[in-house]
């Protein structure tokens, strides 16, 4: 059976407001209704040249578009290409018109057509994330001033979960796909536990620039394999969080957040910090735990099990047992990343100093090594610590 792939694109901040569905077959004949469902040639080329125009308009959304408009043939150009990879994608001739006509089709609708016929194909991949008016980012501009139009003004978002109409989506391509895989894009933590069982895949693309596509492309169809790690812990819920107003002038932190906030409560997240999937897989031994003058040096053993080559993140965390001050039960000390092909192995050294295991003792004011049992432990993220080893410190000396 020949392979073939529907995607659905819809408020990403690549194509705003616009839905499209592409097939990898242009011959394919259920390709050539999706171009007939589109609405033909003439309706692609209607949102192309009102969504390049838009964009080469407001110098905020992207400055390749501003330079672009500034060259009538570099701009016709660049239309033409996006009309003939939509229209050859779905099935259609790749002619183009060359018109700037006016858009029929103002936000096209998704029928339940639509999403019947997503069973037709092998895989539905659901493009959704957030934009710079959702991540309340503030970006003056004496043109929008001037314009009155819409600006953000700044400020926190107010939730962490995507939108309604995208989290809909998502679960209504899930329920009439075979499989669905969901493309994130965003520029911080997204709640998912609504979703996220529904869907087979999540890849987490965060804002990838004017060459994202090819990126993103290169993943999904195996070109690249993906070996990113999260920066950030992705909550279950905004319970487990600490209580927020996005609306106060000051915030008065407490010493634990992120994933140290979670670990001290005993949350689970729906992904920790430091986590991250490829196409293969890796497996830790040889855990060697060794002083070298004033500081700890680490060794293990990284193998690539699986059937093709891949990137390892090996994460130190290091926790102070029976402290006499609130601390971190796990912080991230040190890290280290090596390329494998499949079936090969190395060595990976991680070297933590005294000093980075100090803390700030108000009544001497100053950094305090303290004295008490310290945990070592390294893993693949901060809830996957597989490799755990002790050693004492009395104030004078180290023993294992």
């Amino acid at each position: 059976m020949r392979k073939k792939l529907m995607v659905v694109a819809i408020a990403a901040a690549v194509v705003m407001g616009c839905f499209s569905i592409a097939s990898a077959e242009a011959k394919d004949k259920k390709a050539k209704s999706l171009y007939s469902r589109l609405g033909g040639r003439k309706a692609i080329t209607a949102v192309v040249d009102e969504f390049v125009n838009n964009c080469a308009a407001d110098t905020r959304i992207n400055r390749f578009f501003a330079d672009t408009a500034k060259d009538p043939k570099r701009l016709r150009k660049f239309k033409k290409n996006l009309v003939d990879q939509i229209c050859q994608a779905s099935g259609g001739p790749c002619k183009y018109t060359g018109k700037d006509m006016k858009s029929a089709h103002k936000g096209m609708g998704i029928t339940d057509a639509d999403f019947n016929a997503l069973r037709d194909f092998d895989v539905t991949v659901v493009v959704a994330g957030l934009t710079y008016k959702d991540e309340g980012e503030f970006i003056p501009t004496a043109q929008q001033e001037a314009e009155g139009g819409e600006l953000a003004r700044g400020g926190d978002r107010a939730e962490l979960a995507l939108p309604a109409r995208e989290r809909e989506l998502i679960l209504r391509a899930a329920r009439a796909s075979t499989k669905t895989v969901v493309v994130l894009e965003g520029g911080s933590a997204i709640l998912v536990d609504e979703w996220i069982d529904a869907v087979d895949a999540l890849l987490m693309v965060w804002y990838p620039g004017r060459e994202g596509g090819h990126a993103i492309a290169n993943v999904l169809f195996g070109v690249v394999n993906p070996s990113g790690r999260l920066p950030v812990s992705f909550p279950r819920s905004m319970d487990q969080l600490m209580p927020w107003d996005v609306a106060s002038l000051s915030v008065q932190h407490d010493l634990l957040h992120g994933y140290r906030y979670l670990d001290h409560h005993g949350h689970q997240p729906s992904f920790p910090f430091g986590f991250g999937l490829g196409y293969t897989t890796f497996a830790l031994s040889n855990f060697d735990v060794r002083r070298a003058g004033p500081l700890f040096r680490i060794t293990v053993r990284v193998e690539n099990t699986g059937s093709r080559a891949g990137a390892a993140v090996v994460q130190l965390y290091v926790g102070c047992e029976g402290s006499r001050v609130l601390r971190a039960k796990n912080e991230l000390k040190g890290f280290g990343r090596v390329e494998l092909d499949a079936g090969e192995a190395a060595v990976v050294q991680i070297d933590v100093a005294d000093d980075d295991l100090r803390y700030f003792d108000d009544a001497i004011g100053d950094w305090l090594l303290e004295a008490c049992t310290y945990r070592l432990s390294a893993g693949f993220s901060s809830r996957d610590l597989p490799l755990v080893t002790r050693w004492r410190f009395t104030g004078a000396e180290w023993s294992a």
